[in-house]
Parts: C-alpha cells; structure tokens; sequence
C-alpha cells in the first residue's frame, strides 16, 4: 500500500533577531497537520484561524527548532492585510516574524 504524502500548505521565510533566516513549512496528510523547520523532519502540529473581529489572520503552530526537543507554541498574528506576521514572546530575544511565500514555494 503506498503512503500518502504530505502537501504543503504555507511557507513562511522565518526570522528571529540576529539567527540566520530559514524556512518554516506547514502541512498537512488528511487529517495531520506537521511542520518542517529549516528544512529538518516533520514534526509538531498547526492550525490556521480568522479573526473576525481583528480582521487578522492567526497560525497557531506548535514546534521546536531542535525537533527532538519538546513542541513550543507560537501564535503568529497577521500585521494589517500583510503576507507578515508575528510572534510576541515574552522575551523580545524569542519573538519572531515570519513572511509568507507562494504557497508551494
């Protein structure tokens, strides 16, 4: 029986303060939604939610840069009607934007 592959859903440039910039990807396999950090293994989960009251976008993704380390949560909150958005972590060393490519980029 062949397996499944998983398909891309959004790809994100990834940038957090002076780190090298990398790719995050969503996907998803039916009913599995993983993520790909700077290209490594599948892991984590995601979720994408339209504010309606903000008018923002807001992925919900839950991982870890080292995959074998424990998923962290990250809420990325769309700036204004932008392919930006943010993560405001209590430390400003650990917030994040990220700027969304093609889909399938």
């Amino acid at each position: 029986m062949a397996t499944v592959p998983h398909v891309l859903c959004h790809s994100f440039w990834y940038i957090r303060g002076n780190t090298e910039t990398v790719s995050l990807r969503l996907l998803k396999r039916g009913d599995e939604h993983v993520v790909s950090h700077a290209g490594r293994r599948f892991h984590g989960n995601w979720e994408y939610n339209w504010d309606v009251v903000s008018q923002q976008g807001v992925f919900v993704v839950h991982f870890n840069a080292g995959p074998n380390k424990p998923v962290k949560y990250h809420r990325f909150v769309q700036v204004d009607q932008t392919n930006v958005y943010r993560h405001i972590a209590p430390t400003a060393e650990w917030s994040v934007v990220v700027i969304k490519v093609e889909d399938g980029a």
